[in-house]
C-alpha cells in the first residue's frame, strides 16, 4: 500500500508526508494522483520533493515560499532544515515594502 502526501498548494515543490515515510517507499501524491519513490526516511509532518528543487529555488508551500533550497533535491527527497535556508527576514522585508507601495496608491 502506497504511504501518503498532501500537497496543500497546485504550484507546491513539496508535499507533506501523512504517516512516516521508509527510503525506497512509495508515496501517493494525493491531489496528484500520482505515486513517487521516497528517496529518503520521512517522518509524519514532514516535506517530500515532488519535482526537482536545485539550489537556490525558493520551497514552496500553502503556495508560498517557506525557504530557500541549499543544496539540489530530487524528486522523492526530505525536505527539512538540513538543505533548507529560512528567508522569515527577507520575506518580512518584502512583504512589508509591498505594503507600503500599495499604501500610496
Amino acid at each position: 500500500m502506497d504511504k501518503r502526501a498532501i500537497r496543500i498548494d497546485e504550484g507546491d515543490n513539496v508535499a507533506v508526508v501523512a504517516q512516516s515515510v521508509g527510503k525506497s517507499d512509495q508515496v501517493l501524491i494525493v491531489e496528484k494522483k500520482e505515486s513517487i519513490t521516497a528517496l529518503d526516511a520521512i517522518n509524519t509532518g514532514h516535506k517530500i520533493a515532488i519535482a526537482p528543487i536545485a539550489k537556490g529555488a525558493l520551497i514552496m508551500k500553502y503556495g508560498i515560499p517557506i525557504g530557500r533550497a541549499t543544496q539540489d533535491s530530487a524528486t522523492g527527497n526530505w525536505v527539512h532544515v538540513h538543505n533548507v535556508e529560512d528567508i522569515t527576514e527577507e520575506l518580512c522585508n518584502r512583504y512589508t515594502k509591498e505594503y507600503r507601495e500599495r499604501g500610496k496608491q
